[in-house]
């Protein structure tokens, strides 16, 4: 990913990556990125790690 082309995603005035750049940046599905989230989500603090639409 060239971070340079990169589209700045604004939530509550805070920057944030979608699920869909952070699937190219790893270079695998928003699926897989999807599913990893559902398995760990234990590890995540909402509105800190992550936001739900």
């Amino acid at each position: 990913m060239d971070f340079s082309k990169l589209v700045p995603v604004e939530w509550s005035s805070r920057r944030v990556l979608t699920t869909a750049q952070l699937a190219e940046f790893y270079k695998c599905s928003a699926e897989n990125i999807h599913d990893n989230f559902s398995k760990n989500k234990d590890r995540f603090v909402k509105g800190n790690h992550y936001f739900k639409f």
